[in-house]
């Protein structure tokens, strides 16, 4: 990145001349190359069949130490701080052999990196198109004062983008020496840690937030894959308490969500207001449970999705949803700021690297 702080350096002086040299001589990544897809023996039993294995080596977990209830314990994945250049071979090595957080944490990884240069890249057309403007707006306004407020705003806007070029910069340390990774390859990562039994993968895997619109074309295969298997991998996400998975697998299956702006796992389920009305039930208790913890937009949304789904139901609809409600694992409420954002039609925000580490491994 060292261009970058160069290229600062030179902002003031290509901004008074209007030059487009800021974004000239950018270096370009290399795309990390595409293994060939692998099996796995599949979550359990009763979704198996939705679910294409991702084969795990008889030896990945060999080295691994074991909890007293036989659960594989892999060491620890390395410090946020330290560069990705010194760890993403071991993430990788560590991703292949099968190990879900270090595949979760690689995907979180590139998708973080992938993100750096894309608002980078985004930084550069704004300077540019400001630089541009600011130099050309002698020329077009004629009044002195009008011209003077119009280019104090100018700079003070410049000023900030400036700022923030700095911010992406100081972050994008982190990601020098790194190839850049292609969408397929990051889909592939989240898809291993969530067939790997790391809970917010398998979330947020099975939400579809593995994919991007504007990669759609490049993912077709994977996505191919993910239509057989998100609905099992929500599931069981929202059978394990997961509350992400019990509130976007809610809104998949509401006949109230059929609209345009659908998530991936909505396009993947057949509408069902029984399984949604129990889902947002449980869903409503742990909210209950947990009061003035939560802010009550998501209480409140929750509530309007219950009595709009209770209207459309009949009366045996509506008890075989409050028998399932009662009868499944309690939903555990996460981090306020990360709830209320899924509540209306099942989005949810992408985990980060931080959810990788300390968040619970289903047993094989």
């Amino acid at each position: 990145m060292q261009r970058w702080k160069l290229v600062l350096l030179l902002l003031p002086i290509m901004t008074l001349v209007g030059t487009a040299g800021w974004w000239l001589g950018r270096s370009q990544s290399t795309p990390v190359s595409e293994s060939a897809q692998s099996d796995h023996p599949g979550l359990t039993a009763e979704s198996s069949r939705h679910i294409a294995a991702i084969a795990i080596p008889a030896t990945s977990k060999a080295g691994m130490s074991r909890s007293k209830d036989g659960v594989p314990n892999p060491a620890p994945l390395p410090a946020l701080d330290v560069p990705l250049r010194l760890t993403v071979a071991d993430l990788q090595r560590r991703a292949d052999a099968g190990e879900a957080k270090a595949a979760c944490r690689l995907a979180a990884e590139w998708s973080y990196c992938r993100r750096l240069r894309s608002q980078l890249d985004e930084t550069d057309r704004m300077l540019l198109q400001r630089s541009a403007m600011r130099a050309n707006m002698a020329s077009r306004v004629a009044d002195e004062k009008q011209l003077s407020q119009i280019q104090a705003g100018m700079k003070a806007r410049l000023a900030s983008i400036e700022a923030r070029a700095e911010e992406l910069i100081t972050e994008s340390a982190h990601c020098e020496g790194v190839p850049e990774a292609g969408p397929q390859a990051i889909a592939r990562q989240w898809r291993v840690a969530a067939i790997g039994g790391h809970v917010p993968s398998m979330t947020h895997y099975a939400v579809g937030n593995a994919f991007r619109i504007n990669e759609t074309l490049q993912n077709l295969e994977a996505l191919a894959l993910y239509r057989r298997e998100a609905e099992a991998l929500a599931s069981r996400a929202a059978d394990m308490g997961d509350y992400n998975a019990a509130i976007a697998l809610a809104a998949a299956y509401s006949p109230l969500n059929q609209g345009a702006n659908r998530t991936y796992l909505a396009q993947v389920v057949k509408p069902d207001g029984v399984r949604s009305l129990s889902l947002y039930l449980r869903v409503q208790q742990a909210l209950n449970q947990a009061g003035s913890v939560t802010g009550s937009a998501a209480r409140d949304a929750v509530q309007d999705h219950i009595t709009q789904l209770a209207s459309m139901l009949s009366p045996g609809q509506r008890a075989q949803a409050q028998r399932s409600a009662r009868q499944a694992v309690s939903v555990v409420i996460p981090e306020v700021e990360r709830e209320t954002r899924s509540v209306a039609n099942g989005t949810l925000s992408d985990i980060t690297r931080e959810d990788c580490g300390d968040s619970p491994v289903l047993p094989d």
